[in-house]
């Protein structure tokens, strides 16, 4: 056996061992068994499929690190947002949750329907568009807040924070998914999730828009529930139609 054919074996049995344990995966677990899957062959889905179910902040880490076109991957990452999912950080203070965000942000840009599609961005959110500079270019950002609630069940509960649209969170939900949906086609447009930054790509391996408006729809389900989602898809294709 040639030294390049046993580091593979081990890498093999290394890889096998992690997708046998039945407690969570820690954050080095899952980023080497997402390196592994990349340089074994076959054992991609299996990998995804593992990440995926364990819906944590570290095996999202992980599953963006893999072709998004591997079946479970697009999955997993759905159900995490779902279940609401936030990124961890590490740093000199410990381990910080980013907060439960949805936002969109994007450049001024010269297609013909930018003029318009910025008016609709201010109808719908007024003072909270955000306006910026980067390099001498305009860049804006709208967001939504998941806010918790109070409960008496023990049951989590949110409220989708977006003081322009006051207390309706439907139409929130529909601004942004509807904004989101043609926005996300400009070059330099990102969409952050739960603290993950997906910038556009265009990409078949990569978070393209399509899957983007996926992960869009899993927050809103977290945040406030499948109501939301209908509404907004129902808007969306009464405007195609026009």
């Amino acid at each position: 056996m040639t030294a390049e054919a046993s580091d593979l074996s081990q890498e093999t049995d290394e890889l096998d061992a992690l997708l046998a344990r039945s407690d969570p995966l820690d954050a080095e677990a899952c980023a080497r068994a997402a390196r592994l899957a990349l340089q074994i062959p076959g054992r991609l889905r299996a990998v995804a499929h593992k990440l995926g179910q364990q819906r944590s902040a570290v095996a999202v880490d992980a599953l963006l690190t893999l072709p998004t076109r591997t079946p479970g991957v697009v999955e997993g990452l759905y159900q995490a947002v779902r279940a609401g999912v936030t990124r961890r950080f590490t740093g000199d203070d410990g381990v910080r949750a980013a907060p439960g965000v949805l936002a969109l942000e994007f450049s001024r840009s010269r297609a013909r329907s930018f003029p318009e599609l910025l008016r609709r961005c201010q109808l719908a959110f007024g003072e909270q568009l955000e306006r910026m500079e980067q390099a001498g270019v305009a860049r804006y950002r709208i967001t939504l807040w998941a806010r918790p609630l109070a409960s008496d069940d023990g049951l989590a509960r949110y409220r989708i924070d977006a003081p322009a649209r006051g207390p309706d969170p439907r139409a929130a939900g529909e601004a942004f998914t509807w904004l989101h949906g043609r926005l996300s086609r400009l070059r330099g447009t990102r969409l952050w999730v739960n603290g993950w930054a997906l910038p556009h790509t265009l990409r078949r391996d990569g978070i393209t828009p399509a899957i983007q408006a996926h992960l869009v729809h899993a927050w809103l389900e977290w945040a406030r529930g499948p109501a939301i989602v209908a509404a907004a898809q129902a808007s969306d294709e009464q405007e195609e139609r026009r």
